[in-house]
């Protein structure tokens, strides 16, 4: 990396120039990977960002990319094919997005990994172990996976940007090369001597890069890190705290501009307080996420109960670019949707956690997978299958298809219901170790309820103790024969994958019995929405009649979903951010260099 100290190597301030061939507004996978793109392919990029930290929420993320039959996940051994992932996504998405989308994601994919790969000299993929598709009944679906997730990247190289990095939801104390399955069996340590033979394991694999004097990022931290590197050292400018206002505009004329039409030609930023303009001469690349924090669009869009806070989207998602397109003719679509997760709130503390996390939002995939765990809705009834993939099991909050439906949410409030045996065998919400007191300020505050029996329980938390008493027996006779008549749960691949695997009859089935109990409110939480501007297979915004907006171009949680109303796997939305990302860039530079191509690293 050049470390020439200039105002353009300087994360704040104002771009050192008023013109630049492509201008990217923000910092997540999506901008990264279109400015990355536009860089190699010879243009001039400004990056900006509004927050004073790049990263975005793939920063916050497990790191996770799925995207069918590219070759990185050949050569780390997985067998996939594109027509294999092409079916299943046509199974599980419907008619929620064209043939024609699906296809280019599906091609251009299989690019933009190698072109990573090609341009990015610390971005090692590893292949997500154990880890399946979501949809597991659905033709070309991939039972043991076909994502890949970030390796170790030792955030030292960033220089003075590793201070202004977002920092991943849930970490380690210091910095430790860990993977997805690695977390994923060591919550399971109190349970099987197998998860320490990981463990040890992890410990002779991170005492080698500390004996290097490295500090290893992995996951979504450890992917925007490898790529951001990159961006910095193709002399990409990156500028924070400059936030996007509103778009420079200029008629159109005659040939490629389009004829009559109102072109993008650059953005009106503001850094503290003052306002300025910056041309952009090839485009304007929206990828500042979706409106996950702007509780008023989602109250508009999204069904009730919703706010602004359930989610743990990083707080700078608030919907601009999608709320300035729309202002500029833009077409919207999916706004309802979002990538859903149940979460639960608790409030911070202080005190030691071997896992850091900041959010009171706070996932809760493992605490619904494992034994001595369920869910109960407000008539304390079962509703679904707590183990299911994270946006499906926030949609089965609100109940309905997909989530959707008249009125308000079907199956709040709902409670997350667990006994003293889940207490001694496993960690609570990631950060809490087995066994060891939970915060008086969690009992104080409400957010965590514990009784000595069922009744009082149910007594505490308004849930009729009849019928709670009646779902617990139900639940506790499936547990003893392995089954779960009612709603399969701990049948899959999927399931299996955060349950306890070395628990029998069936990984994710445990007895409720021993007190006391515990409850907390579980909301429909998300790590992002999934509704915004419309795009076409060139990543250019259209207005509704289908038209493009010449200039301007989106990509990630910005725009509509590829996926529309589901979700195909794990890291589906940090591989479409990618994918469409690098195709916006590609369609300014095909402009820009339309008499004379310039390919790089395709």
């Amino acid at each position: 990396m050049n470390t020439k100290k200039s105002s353009a190597r300087k994360p704040f301030g104002r771009p050192s120039k008023d013109t630049y061939d492509v201008i990217v507004v923000g910092s997540g996978a999506a901008g990264l990977s279109a400015s990355l793109t536009a860089a190699r392919r010879g243009l001039k990029v400004l990056m900006v960002e509004k927050s004073d930290q790049w990263g975005g929420s793939t920063s916050k993320s497990a790191g996770m990319v799925w995207v069918p039959g590219n070759n990185v996940f050949a050569r780390l051994g997985g067998s996939d094919s594109t027509d294999l992932g092409r079916q299943y996504m046509k199974a599980t998405v419907g008619d929620c997005t064209s043939d024609e989308m699906i296809d280019t994601f599906l091609e251009e994919g299989k690019k933009c990994m190698d072109f990573l790969t090609a341009s990015c000299p610390y971005l090692e993929f590893r292949r997500m172990e154990g880890y399946p598709d979501y949809w597991l009944d659905a033709p070309g679906a991939a039972k043991t996976g076909r994502g890949v997730e970030a390796g170790a990247f030792d955030t030292r190289l960033l220089g003075p940007w590793e201070k202004t990095h977002v920092k991943a939801y849930f970490r380690p104390m210091s910095p430790v090369d860990m993977n997805s399955y690695d977390s994923a069996d060591l919550l399971l340590a109190m349970t099987d001597l197998r998860p320490w033979v990981r463990g040890m394991k992890l410990l002779w694999r991170n005492l080698k890069h500390f004996a290097k004097g490295e500090r290893p990022l992995t996951m979504g931290a450890g992917l925007t890190a490898a790529i951001m590197y990159s961006v910095l050292r193709e002399g990409v400018e990156v500028k924070l705290q400059n936030a996007l206002v509103d778009f420079l505009t200029e008629g159109g004329d005659a040939g490629k501009k389009g004829k009559g039409e109102e072109r993008v030609t650059g953005v009106v930023l503001e850094h503290n307080g003052t306002r300025y303009q910056i041309n952009a001469t090839h485009g304007v690349i929206l990828a500042c996420g979706g409106f996950e924090r702007n509780e008023a669009m989602r109250q508009k869009y999204q069904r009730h109960p919703i706010t602004g806070t359930w989610t743990v989207g990083v707080e700078g998602n608030t919907g601009d670019g999608i709320e300035l397109g729309m202002k500029h003719g833009a077409a919207i679509d999916n706004m309802a949707d979002a990538i859903w997760s149940p979460v639960i709130k608790l409030p911070r503390t202080e005190g030691f956690q071997p896992i850091v996390i900041e959010d009171e939002e706070r996932f809760i995939i493992p605490d619904r997978s494992l034994p001595h765990t369920l869910m109960v809705n407000g008539k304390g009834k079962r509703f679904m299958n707590e183990a299911l993939p994270y946006c499906a099991a926030g949609q089965g909050l609100y109940g309905g298809i997909f989530g959707k439906g008249e009125g308000d949410a079907e199956n709040m409030p709902a409670w997350l219901i667990f006994d003293q045996q889940f207490r001694n065998k496993y960690f609570f919400a990631y950060g809490h170790m087995p066994r060891v007191e939970l915060p008086d300020l969690y009992y104080e505050s409400g957010a965590l309820v514990r009784r000595d029996t069922l009744d009082e329980l149910a007594e505490a938390i308004d849930v009729p103790p009849d019928a709670l008493a009646e779902t617990i027996e139900r639940f506790n006779g499936f547990a003893d024969r392995g089954i779960d008549e009612d709603f399969h749960r701990g049948e899959n691949e999927h399931d299996k994958f955060y349950a306890n695997r070395y628990h029998h009859p069936n990984p994710s089935l445990g007895r409720l019995e021993k007190g006391p109990f515990y409850a907390t409110q579980v909301y429909p939480g998300d790590i992002g929405t999934a509704g915004g501007l419309v795009i076409d297979t060139k990543a250019r915004v259209t207005r509704e009649d289908g038209s493009v907006i010449p200039g301007l171009m989106a990509a990630g949680n910005t725009t509509k979903s590829v996926i529309g109303h589901t979700y195909t796997a794990g890291g589906t939305s940090i591989g479409a951010a990618l994918v469409f990302g690098y195709i916006a860039a590609n369609t300014a530079a095909d402009e820009a260099f339309a008499d004379n191509p310039v390919f790089v690293a395709h």
